[in-house]
């Protein structure tokens, strides 16, 4: 029997089941969407980096068969001397198509990289919820005949710093709600099903609940506001970026 499971904070992922588990990154404002829109939009690979000064690194010494871009930001805002933000408005096919991106923020890359040791991670966000939330489905039907392999879908927040982000809770509470319609049997931990009511809370209204999380407040304040209705947008991507050997493809 699959369960499904929330962390609401990166701090919590020491006392999940995260060895062989299907795992879910969520950073909805903004690193999720932002690598989802990239990926979408052709970009041939991202890779998470933890610190900027990696991604400087990285990028001199890498030896990779496409040009490269650096990407991300501290505080909301660009890195000096980076290519692009985290905006996902900036992620255009024109300019990431067969670029790599070297990519480091503030909360989601650490969250993806604190996430090792799962079978899969793949990355969540609202923009594509459908494509997730199938493929997981399908992920956890294979693991019903399997002695092998873990029984849990973990679905990681990044939150803000380490503190609890309501879009981050609302976008995993979706994929509870999605992926326990689609799989009624699947057992939904004490976090899952809290995740879940908030989502329905909200769920007529997500972009009006993207203005009011701390993370939306975040975007007015530094001038990104604009970011949040590609934020809010439903299943706009039917991509399910994966992670795996150090890069995030589809």
């Amino acid at each position: 029997m699959m369960t499904l499971d929330v962390a609401f904070l990166p701090s919590e992922l020491a006392a999940k089941a995260i060895e062989g588990s299907l795992a879910v990154l969520v950073d909805v404002v903004r690193a999720s969407t932002t690598i989802t829109v990239a990926l979408a939009h052709g970009c041939s690979f991202v890779r998470p980096v933890l610190h900027v000064e990696d991604a400087f690194q990285y990028a001199q010494d890498a030896h990779d068969s496409v040009p490269l871009l650096l990407g991300g930001e501290r505080g909301g805002r660009r890195v000096k001397g980076f290519d692009l933000g985290n905006s996902p408005r900036e992620y255009t096919r024109e300019v990431v198509q067969h670029k790599g991106i070297i990519f480091s923020t503030t909360n989601g890359t650490r969250t993806l990289l604190a996430l090792n040791g799962a079978a899969q991670i793949v990355i969540g966000a609202f923009v594509n919820m459908a494509a997730v939330c199938q493929y997981l489905a399908d992920r956890c039907a294979s693991r019903q005949t399997s002695d092998t392999q873990s029984d849990t879908v973990l679905i990681a927040c990044s939150g803000v710093v380490n503190t609890f982000a309501l879009e981050d809770t609302v976008c995993a509470g979706m994929i509870v709600h999605r992926l326990s319609t689609a799989c009624p049997d699947m057992i939904k931990t004490t976090a899952a099903t809290s995740a879940e009511i908030l989502y329905r809370h909200y769920q007529a209204d997500l972009l009006g609940m993207l203005h009011i999380s701390d993370g939306g407040q975040r975007m007015r304040h530094i001038g990104l506001e604009a970011d949040l209705p590609v934020c809010a947008g439903i299943d706009t991507y039917p991509v399910v970026p994966k992670f795996c050997e150090g890069k995030v493809m589809l």
